[in-house]
């Protein structure tokens, strides 16, 4: 009996049992990690991206296909102009019976597709797809708060969270395998515990994006891509296993196109590794690959097209946000957007604009670890085996190509509440720089152990101290309110939704909020209220309303009410003795601070007349059929 015992004993203590002992610890730590962020952290969605993902991902999840709640104004340009041609071929035919009804066909396809059944032309679908399912098994349902003074939270954002969070959880374990596999087990460990420690990571499973997802997948496809140098290393024919790993490696480059658009510039890195294996099958490698991932992205590709006349919809057109032709996030919102001044120049300037911030902030805090610092100082440092210095230099060109390819296409305007973390495409490969950063910590910490090995305990106390401080330090400050406001307050978006029928279109500066709370078909506003003189291509209120369908509702939130200047005011007060006020009002802040603050009146032939919560901190107008009473009047 004792002697069972003993093995028992020695069994957990050196044994295989140890590894189970160890896992179960590490496991416990993750999930009280996890609950108590959640219960001390947990706000509503608080990115524009993360709702515009969700309101799609429930209109599949109610069998509605890749249909958007949430309408920009360049999709409807985009799609109107396919229209347009796909109407002029079939003019062009032969004017017969046959003709005339096709054309009638095709009418009616567009015209539903531009009034009642919008096509999403943001987003990559894969990351909503699965949202969907996630979505589908909501146990929390999707109550009203409308009369609720006490409603917070919103039900479906936690069950977001979740989900998003059971996808970081396999991201941290997959770190621990890659780590095990590439160094050994203490650097597996170590990498996978900076992850469960990293503030802005938790910070993005709340967020509602797709980042989460793009951890699993970088980390799945350099697991086999590290599997692919190996076996061309060591084996002597690896034959189909080399090929089947080239296909997977495709498929999981196509899936991360599917789920963020930017990420298919790892097409370029990956194959050019794979063109450099030492094997004579290098060119097969590589076309397989290449084939792979045309057979995941090709498809949609081709949707995109079919209704756009673009690869990739309005997300193309990323390149063009925050030039001098187009500012801020004016291209998205330009119904009519005008290329006659634009210049190639302008991307060159954008480009060497943005790269400082990257290179100054963004790599150096990638992940919100010191361990990071850890990577970059290792670069110095050259590895014994090629495999590794390959799949480290694979990393650095990652990092590049995702700071280039970012600098160019990063949006105007950053996710509200993940503004002081990394880019969302950046923060993609930071397990892998994780990674490789614990690998110089523990061989710096080994040689230290090896000289003073009385002080080797406190050396790894104070290490796994500062790992996880700055989350511990999160910790101690609770979020005091689950709101992400301003601007977003689900209750009063919800109170306001309910003024316009299901398929009423609303325009808003926060039309996420809108489609994913609301329920309601939200366009996002124009540049401008009204376009001034003619000539000029019209990229306002009226263009929509007049053109595509009626607004029966406008939102602006308290940061679009906060945010109006004084220049306005200057020229009305500067007007002409024979001008009305009228003439003055262009942009949306004349419209509101002239014409809602001051004279509390909209122009005459301005078709949204009632504000029924008022007009202050939100300014919510609707038609005059719906309610009774005017909080705004007419001149």
């Amino acid at each position: 009996m004792a002697i069972r015992l003993q093995g028992w004993i020695h069994k957990f203590e050196e044994g295989a049992g140890s590894r189970v002992v160890l896992t179960l610890l590490a496991v416990m730590v993750v999930l009280f990690a996890a609950v108590f962020f959640n219960f001390t952290q947990f706000r509503n969605l608080d990115s524009a991206e993360g709702m515009d993902q969700a309101q799609l991902a429930r209109n599949l999840s109610r069998g509605r296909g890749f249909e958007t709640s949430l309408i920009r104004p360049l999709g409807l340009n985009l799609v109107f102009r396919k229209a347009t041609n796909v109407l002029e071929r079939v003019e062009d035919s032969e004017p017969d019976a046959a003709s005339a009804a096709a054309r009638k066909e095709e009418e009616d396809y567009w015209l539903a597709l531009l009034q009642d059944h919008p096509p999403d032309l943001a987003n990559a679908p894969l990351y909503p797809l699965l949202l969907a399912g996630a979505l589908k098994l909501n146990p929390l349902g999707e109550p009203s708060l409308i009369g609720d003074d006490q409603a917070e939270a919103y039900p479906p954002d936690r069950w977001i969270a979740l989900f998003n969070q059971f996808l970081f959880l396999v991201a941290v374990w997959m770190t621990f395998r890659l780590g095990r596999s590439w160094f050994d087990a203490p650097v597996g460990w170590l990498a996978a515990g900076v992850m469960v420690v990293s503030e802005p990571l938790w910070r993005w499973t709340l967020s509602g994006q797709s980042i989460m997802l793009q951890l699993v997948l970088v980390l799945g496809m350099l697991q086999v891509l590290g599997g692919m140098e190996r076996s061309a290393r060591d084996e002597e024919d690896p034959g189909k296993g080399l090929m089947r790993g080239a296909i997977l490696a495709g498929v999981l480059l196509g899936f991360l196109g599917l789920t963020r658009y930017s990420l298919l510039f790892l097409v370029a890195p990956v194959t050019a590794l794979m063109g450099t294996l030492p094997t004579p099958r290098r060119a097969r490698l590589v076309g397989a690959c290449l084939l792979a991932c045309l057979v995941f992205v090709g498809p949609w590709i081709l949707r995109n097209y079919h209704l756009s006349g673009t690869p990739f919809g309005t997300a193309g057109y990323a390149l063009f946000e925050d030039t001098a032709s187009f500012p801020g996030d004016t291209m998205e919102r330009s119904v009519n957007p005008d290329f006659r001044e634009f210049s190639p120049a302008e991307l060159k300037t954008k480009l060497f604009r943005n790269l400082p911030r990257f290179f100054q902030w963004e790599l150096p805090r990638l992940g919100g670890s010191w361990i990071t610092a850890f990577f970059l100082a290792g670069l110095m440092v050259p590895f014994r085996s090629p495999r590794l210095s390959r799949m480290r230099n694979l990393l650095v060109l990652f990092l590049v190509g995702a700071v280039l390819v970012q600098s160019l296409a990063a949006p105007a305007i950053f996710s509200e509440g993940m503004a002081e973390y990394a880019d969302p495409v950046l923060v993609t490969f930071a397990p892998l720089v994780f990674v490789f950063g614990a690998s110089l910590v523990l061989t710096l910490y080994r040689q230290l152990a090896s000289r003073a090995p009385r002080i080797r305990f406190e050396v790894l106390g104070s290490l796994c101290l500062l790992i996880a401080l700055p989350l511990l330090l999160h910790f101690l400050h609770p979020v005091r309110s689950q709101l992400a406001f301003p601007p977003y307050y689900p209750r009063w978006i919800q109170e306001k939704a309910a003024f316009l029928e299901d398929n009423d279109w609303c325009m808003s500066d926060i039309p996420g909020a809108m489609a994913w709370y609301g329920d309601r078909p939200s366009v996002l506003w124009p540049d401008l209220y009204k376009s001034p003189g003619t000539g000029r291509y019209p990229n306002d209120f009226y263009e929509i309303h007049q053109r595509f369908k009626a607004i029966r509702g406008l939102y602006l939130s308290s940061a679009a009410m906060n945010e109006v200047k004084t220049e306005p005011l200057f020229e009305w007060i500067a007007r002409t003795e024979e001008s009305t006020w009228e003439e003055t009002v262009f942009d949306w802040e004349a419209f509101i601070l002239v014409g809602i603050l001051l004279k509390n009146e909209v122009p005459q032939d301005f078709p949204l007349k009632n504000a029924p919560f008022g007009i202050y901190p939100e300014l919510f107008l609707v038609d005059s059929e719906r309610i009774e009473g005017k909080s705004i009047q007419t001149p």
